[in-house]
């Protein structure tokens, strides 16, 4: 895409509702996406202290554009509320391009107890908030439903999920399968696995050199229709000791939308004490396993 000229990216901040700024423009690039991001730090009202701002601004002329769109990023992420940002560097374990259901992602975030609440519902306000936040902010991008107009999920765009990736290597927040087949090896134990079964490239032999790195998650999220059963390959397993039975730490296992699920898929679900949430909607199951009510989900 050509960058936007001095006067269209003038054009787009007022277009956001926000003062165009000489600084902010030019640290932009022209870029519609950076001064869509710079326009939102502003119209969400927590933007950082003016003296701090322009301290980064002034380095802006010594930037590239890339530069300068990470660095937007990062000023934008450092205003979140501790909240926030780790409601953010969630959306990291989902594949790119993937459409995230919000009541999904809300759910997720609760299990994962980002946010404290007394009561269920004040809990759901408090996601909802946190995801139009990252709405006005453009971190995420709407996806709108038929029916009434309003946000029914959300994508991520390929540049901020990069950042957000960064951001998630840097803290241990999460590893992909994708991290995987980059070639990335973990040294350290993984605390939240995404599992992108989308991708035919997932074969069992790629993840069994890292599953002592697994055996101590404490969140499983499955994305698409195929490659459950790779997880199944665990060593373990072929010794007769169901697949989810090793990973005794798991407190979420999110597996929605995966239509190869099968209830022995689950077989051993009763031994995760610890186990908190469960995510099956759209998984193709007529009959949950009966030890599914030994759990405290």
């Amino acid at each position: 895409m050509e960058p936007l000229s001095k006067e269209e990216s003038k054009t787009l901040f007022h277009e956001a509702k926000r003062p165009a700024e000489n600084e902010l423009l030019k640290m932009c690039g022209g870029m519609p996406l950076a001064i869509l991001i710079a326009a939102g730090r502003k119209s969400a009202g927590l933007a950082e202290p003016e003296i701090r701002e322009r301290r980064i601004l002034s380095t802006s002329d010594q930037c590239s554009t890339s530069d300068g769109m990470r660095m937007l990023l990062r000023m934008s992420y450092d205003e979140l509320p501790a909240p926030l940002k780790s409601c953010l560097v969630y959306l990291g374990v989902f594949p790119e391009y993937y459409t995230i259901k919000k009541d999904r992602l809300i759910r997720l975030w609760i299990a994962e107890g980002f946010f404290l609440g007394r009561h269920e519902e004040n809990l759901w306000r408090t996601g909802e908030s946190y995801f139009n936040e990252l709405i006005c902010r453009r971190l995420i991008q709407p996806v709108f439903g038929y029916e009434d107009g309003q946000a029914v999920g959300c994508v991520v765009h390929g540049v901020i999920l990069d950042f957000i990736k960064t951001l998630s290597t840097e803290g241990n927040f999460a590893t992909t399968s994708a991290d995987m087949r980059s070639g990335l090896t973990p040294w350290y134990l993984i605390p939240r696995f995404s599992f992108d079964c989308c991708s035919k490239e997932d074969e069992a032999g790629k993840l069994l050199s890292v599953t002592l790195h697994l055996s101590s998650m404490r969140t499983l999220q499955v994305c698409g229709r195929a490659g459950w059963t790779t997880l199944l390959t665990y060593p373990k397993v072929r010794k007769g000791k169901p697949a989810l039975r090793t990973f005794k730490f798991l407190r979420v296992l999110d597996v929605e939308d995966n239509g190869i699920l099968r209830s022995h898929h689950l077989k051993g679900i009763g031994g995760l004490i610890l186990l908190r949430y469960l995510g099956l909607r759209g998984a193709a199951i007529h009959e949950l396993p009966g030890e599914i009510g030994k759990l405290e989900l």
